[in-house]
């Protein structure tokens, strides 16, 4: 039913373009300018969503409050993202030696005159920037104009060209010279106002306030002689008898400028006397307790040197944090190692080493079977964490041994396949996997280490840890980007292989990120 109305209002539409001839140009216009939209609009994966809404009518409009409300979000974001590419493009053209041509040329060193995914992956391997497959994707998408797969240099020039912001194509006038020069010289006017204001502000420590700090620090109150509100003082008239001055027996005097100078150079000479008076007698207090201590200050005084030390112990959880990730990175690339030496054995069996271990012929090994093969106890730990009930099936077996590497993995099963059956593990294939179930051992041991001491240090928790690393996306979990991010702030880089194989042993799941409870399984608390 559908198709039929389709068809129905497609029928329709040509009768009115051929009824009226000056329609088909306008028409053909706005369905470039819907398609442009749509392309910008909508989702390139979503094939159906696509075609939905290009059978829908484009006459009726949608007053959906939502749709509305989520496509002006996303024209904000588009023009941000226009915005911040015009900013590079213009810092790239303030550059000498830059040309888009010449970005053409570097990007296809194989002068085949178009662009694929594999150029843009090989330009950002080339920068060590970690980038995923869909990000590539997308970004391919973006100087794809024609959508063909491919991008000739006209639709790399085209790309640059859009996003460069032409000043001379400013609408809004420039004011002129001389208004930004008066605004300049009032700016500085302004600035020197505010410095002198400042400068006027700042209170002078003078000797009469360090002797008032001083006595009240020592519970005495500060001598009324050095008090410096002295605008209007009475004076002593004269000491004649009251009899010759009836009217008047004081006399308000209010004192000129230089009375007023000579009173205040008194009164500070009178104060830095006081003051190296009050500073003497609390040095001679001083050495006079250190001559003779009592008990209780020797023992303050054991405590205040020992006080660093303490200091120097306190638990930084960025610091243990990265420690740890290091230690745990080190352990990996190890153990990576090992794996990859005992695949490229020719001798080497997954089927036969499983069978040489299992003596017992049980279909499953158990910490018996590792500790007679390498003569090592409390080997537990390392089957504890491959399965719950401490026994590893054939399956598992192959997880723990097996490196990350697909192609070695491939390369093994096929080997697989052709070798005989071997009930006995000899020489350098038994070293290497003594080596290994070692290797695994420190690490489980490791991990017991960390649990331990996040025990002992009760202000710091395992959630805390986690949103350390989280700390950039804050999506409750942990991607390989974020990893990267935490480790460049403790001024660690390491190799883009190490990493990975350091985010491999945190996804526990395998899911291609790391959750709070894969952060918990993996130091056990």
């Amino acid at each position: 039913m559908a198709s039929y109305t389709t068809q129905k209002n497609a029928y329709n539409s040509l009768i009115y373009t051929t009824k009226n001839p000056k329609a088909t140009s306008s028409i053909h216009s706005n369905n470039c300018h819907n398609s442009r939209f749509l392309r910008i609009c909508l989702p390139q994966n979503n094939v159906v969503l696509r075609q939905k809404i290009a059978l829908q009518n484009v006459d009726v409009p949608h007053y959906d409050q939502k749709i509305s409300y989520t496509l002006s979000k996303l024209i904000n974001y588009e023009i941000k993202s226009m915005e911040t590419a015009a900013s590079f493009v213009q810092k790239l053209q303030d550059c000498s030696d830059y040309s888009p041509s010449a970005c053409f040329e570097f990007m296809d060193p194989q002068n085949s005159q178009v662009l694929m995914a594999s150029n843009f992956r090989d330009l950002f391997q080339q920068s060590a920037i970690i980038i995923y497959p869909h990000e590539l994707q997308s970004l391919f998408k973006r100087f794809d104009l024609l959508n063909d797969g491919v991008i000739d240099e006209c639709e790399f020039m085209k790309y640059f060209r859009k996003r460069v912001v032409n000043p001379k194509e400013c609408k809004t006038p420039i004011k002129e010279k001389s208004y930004l020069h008066n605004f300049k010289e009032k700016s500085q006017q302004k600035q020197l106002q505010s410095q002198q204001s400042n400068r006027s502000k700042k209170t002078s420590t003078t000797p009469i306030k360090k002797l008032n700090s001083i006595l009240k620090q020592t519970g005495q109150s500060p001598k009324k002689e050095f008090d410096n509100q002295r605008s209007v003082s009475f004076v002593d008239s004269s000491k004649t008898s009251k009899t010759q001055n009836m009217n008047s027996s004081y006399i308000l005097k209010t004192p000129n400028q230089q009375h007023k100078k000579y009173i205040d150079q008194k009164t500070e000479l009178r104060a830095q006397m006081q003051l190296f008076k009050v500073q003497k007698s609390q040095q001679s207090s001083l050495n006079s307790t250190v001559k003779k201590p009592t008990q209780k200050r020797s023992t303050q005084k054991h405590g205040i040197k020992k006080s660093p030390k303490r200091n120097k112990n306190v638990f930084n959880p960025s610091i243990f944090l990265k420690d740890t990730l290091l230690k745990l990175m080190n352990f990996e690339k190890e153990i990576e190692r090992i794996k990859l030496n005992l695949q490229t054995a020719p001798d080497f069996s997954i089927c036969n080493t499983f069978r040489a271990l299992d003596k017992r012929k049980m279909g499953f090994l158990v910490s018996e079977d590792l500790e007679e093969f390498i003569n090592k106890q409390h080997l537990s730990l390392i089957l504890k964490k491959a399965s719950p009930d401490g026994r590893i099936k054939f399956n598992q077996f192959i997880q723990l041994i097996s490196p990350i590497s697909i192609y070695h993995q491939e390369q093994q099963s096929i080997r697989e396949q052709s070798q005989t059956q071997n009930y006995f593990v000899q020489g350098r294939i038994k070293q290497q996997l003594c080596l290994l179930f070692e290797k695994l051992y420190q690490r489980e041991l490791l991990f017991e280490q960390v649990n331990q001491e996040m025990k002992h240090n009760s202000q710091c928790d395992i959630k805390y840890l986690f949103m350390m690393i989280d700390e950039d996306s804050c999506d409750n979990e942990i991607s390989l980007k974020d990893l990267d991010s935490f480790l460049y702030k403790q001024e660690v880089q390491p190799e883009l292989e190490d990493l990975e194989l350091l985010f491999n042993r945190l996804d526990t799941d395998r899911d291609g990120k790391v959750s709070f409870l894969d952060f918990i399984n993996i130091f056990s608390f």
